[in-house]
């Protein structure tokens, strides 16, 4: 999809200033409200497909129903060129991830009071939204914007894409064993099936998170996705102590617990993690560095002060309408009633005489000349000789009837077999000594040979068509993750990534030995055939 182009005016009311980020299936617009002069965010769609759409909706009126502080808020649903989109919040500051990775890249790690702050904001900001049974399930630093307002910082959790409300009898969006979310900052149950996650899936999201502000890294990583996906369903990681001595161990504890991988363990509630964090302290208010904020989002179009003229709607042409009539001439005025205009009858009189008289003299030199030509000699022209017609085609000869075909011959009776000659009868020998009989020994039984086993076949997967998708298995069975090469007789479930950490469920497969299966995709699709 092509970007919306500055001064772009969308749903009559906001004109578009930039581009401000874009995702795996939106893009992020900086507006303008043509009366009001507030700023928003406007999320538009990049994926036409319904189920997008779907999703795209129910994340808006999930989010515009969630009224605090620490959560971006979603203010209106339109359409911009067929596209459905999200009017929000717009927060001017950077993210979450932008934040951590600058401070890491130079060397130092957030103080200490930075760290209590945000933590503060993401428990009440995520306390709201699970009180309202509502999971978040793509909880990441790059969905926390902090809102810079002068010294003061505020986080808000943005991006309720892939949410699930809790009371819903059946979440249509996602079907069991499905996979979705960030596999950095996934759930081991979420790996496993995103349909029947909890708040406690959350929580350890927000582990991870806290875990990488504290020690300037993330807990889970590896090689490729499909060993970062294996590391979270193992709790494969390096203890936070050992990473972040420097922390204290209230925090310490605290990541620990919402860490845990059986979610029956881990921490259960917000507030028993809020608690365990603070440990009864009370968190300072800290003093950031605006300047060194803003210039995260160098990037990001400063909020535009110029006014855009909204022209009026241009005049419909064509067939079926009136044509625009031209500007009317300045004329002469009439004359007044009553009053002949003699000059003009008298001239016009004049003229038709005139006319008239050279209209006769016209006419009688064209009689002449038709006269003359009539008494010249006009020779006769050859006789055409005459056109043989073209000879009727011949009748296509009907079709004679097939030969009925002839009947078996009857079969020729076998020769009557000729008696041999009777053979000479033989002499009888004299009787041979009797002999004792020798008992024979009884056979042993010979054992049937055991089937050969079948050799097993490994399937054989091939993928076509855009580059830089990645494409992996997910072992239903096992939960694990395994590179296509590497599959096995089983029941998969095929997983594409379109876009960096932004998987996407294709379809289930079930894989027998010798199989040969074609996965072919696009940019924003892929079609499996067996």
């Amino acid at each position: 999809m092509s970007d919306l182009p500055r001064g772009k005016l969308v749903d009559g009311r906001y004109v578009v200033e930039g581009l401000l980020g874009r995702g795996g299936m939106a893009a992020v617009y900086l507006a303008r409200h043509t009366k009001l002069g507030s700023y928003h965010a406007i999320k538009v769609l990049e994926i036409d497909r319904p189920s997008v759409r779907k999703r795209l909706v129910k994340e808006g009126t999930v989010q515009s129903k969630i009224k605090h502080h620490n959560v971006v808020s979603v203010t209106d649903a339109i359409d911009i060129d067929g596209r459905s989109a999200l009017v929000m919040e717009y927060i001017h500051g950077p993210n979450l991830a932008a934040v951590v990775w600058n401070t890491t890249q130079a060397g130092k790690m957030l103080p200490l009071d930075h760290i209590d702050s945000l933590a503060a904001g993401l428990f009440d900001g995520l306390e709201v939204a699970h009180a309202m049974g509502v999971v978040h399930r793509d909880l990441k630093p790059h969905n926390v914007i902090l809102k810079v307002d002068g010294h003061h910082v505020v986080a808000k959790i943005a991006d309720f894409g892939l949410v699930k409300i809790l009371d819903d009898d059946g979440d249509a969006q996602t079907r069991t064993n499905m996979f979705c979310g960030t596999p950095e900052y996934m759930a081991p149950e979420q790996a496993r099936s995103a349909k029947g996650v909890d708040t406690r899936a959350d929580l350890f999201s927000l582990g991870v998170v806290l875990y990488e502000m504290v020690a300037g890294e993330r807990p889970f990583d590896g090689d490729d996705m499909v060993d970062i996906v294996n590391r979270v369903a193992d709790g494969k990681r390096r203890p936070l102590a050992e990473v972040a001595p420097h922390a204290p161990p209230r925090i310490l504890e605290a990541i620990e617990a919402a860490l845990v991988v059986d979610r029956e363990q881990r921490v259960q509630t917000v507030q028993a993690l809020r608690e365990q964090w603070f440990a009864g302290t009370t968190p300072a208010a800290p003093e950031w560095e605006p300047d060194w904020l803003l210039s995260l989002i160098d990037a990001v179009p400063e909020p535009a002060e110029t006014q855009v003229e909204v022209p009026p709607p241009p005049m419909a042409q064509g067939s079926t309408l009136a044509p625009v009539t031209a500007a009317p001439t300045i004329s002469e005025p009439p004359p007044a009633p009553g009053h002949v205009p003699w000059l003009p009858v008298v001239a016009g009189s004049l003229l038709a005489l005139i006319s008239g008289g050279i209209g006769l003299a016209l006419f009688g030199s064209a009689m002449g000349m038709l006269l003359l030509e009539s008494t010249r000699t006009t020779p006769a022209p050859e006789p055409v000789a005459d056109v043989e017609p073209m000879p009727a085609p011949a009748p296509l000869p009907e079709p004679s009837p097939a030969p009925a075909p002839a009947p078996p011959p009857e079969p020729t009776p076998s020769p009557a077999p000729v008696a041999a000659p009777a053979a000479p009868v033989p002499t009888p020998a004299p009787d041979p000594a009797p002999v004792q009989p020798q008992p024979e020994p009884e056979p042993q039984p010979v054992p049937a040979p055991e089937p050969a086993p079948a050799p097993v076949v490994p399937p054989r997967i091939t993928l076509s068509g855009a580059d830089g998708i990645t494409v992996v298995l997910r072992d239903l069975a096992s939960g694990k993750t395994v590179q296509m090469r590497d599959a096995t007789p089983g029941r998969y479930e095929v997983v594409a990534f379109f876009q960096p950490n932004t998987p996407t469920t294709i379809e289930t497969l079930d894989l027998a030995s010798g199989d040969d299966v074609q996965v072919r995709c696009t940019t924003s699709r892929c079609v499996v055939k067996p």
